[in-house]
């Protein structure tokens, strides 16, 4: 097993992994969507540097769909308009950039991740986001990306935790539910 040469274009993924974690420990939406946006323009360089043209131009794409999230969020209608807007930008990103089946893995896995967005809450969209992590894991692998490849490791094993939590909670809410409330009789 041979591992990626480290460079430059490594080292810019290592930064935006590094945003990707401190976004992923906020508790304020705001704050969220803005280490997404400043890891997404560090993606854009790391996979541009690594000839990635089509994962470049679709992390480019990101900015756009973090930074219009506020706005669509605030009404389901304007969300699902959002994400078709971004999944056409999506393909056209795949038309003019990709010249192999691993350069659509991570426009699929973003297309999917649009309208899991716009459509679907709580466990079922963190379910639809692991298919989006392992398409982008498998592209990070087979693209030698050590930032990549760290980035959804963490989001895969983040995301399954809370889906186990948030199922807890929904059994916990059930069970409560469940007993009588008040003293015996």
């Amino acid at each position: 097993m041979t591992f990626p040469e480290f460079n430059l274009a490594q080292a810019i993924g290592l930064i935006a992994y590094v945003c990707v974690l401190y976004s992923f420990s906020q508790k304020r939406d705001s704050r969220f969507i803005s280490g997404q946006i400043v890891s997404s323009i560090f993606w854009v360089a790391h996979y541009f540097m690594m000839a990635k043209f089509a994962a470049s131009a679709v992390t480019g794409v990101h900015v756009i769909r973090y930074g219009s999230a506020p706005f669509a969020r605030a009404n389901k209608k304007w969300s699902l308009i959002v994400a078709i807007i971004v999944a056409l930008l999506y393909v056209c990103c795949g038309l003019l950039f990709a010249n192999e089946f691993i350069d659509w893995m991570p426009i699929i896995a973003s297309i999917i991740g649009s309208f899991a967005v716009a459509l679907l809450h709580g466990i079922r969209m963190r379910i639809v986001f692991l298919v989006v992590s392992a398409c982008w894991l498998s592209f990070n692998l087979l693209s030698h990306s050590i930032g990549g490849v760290l980035t959804d490791i963490s989001v895969l094993t983040i995301n399954a935790i809370t889906i186990l939590r948030l199922r807890r909670d929904q059994a916990r809410e059930l069970a409560f539910e469940r007993t009588p409330l008040g003293p015996p009789a």
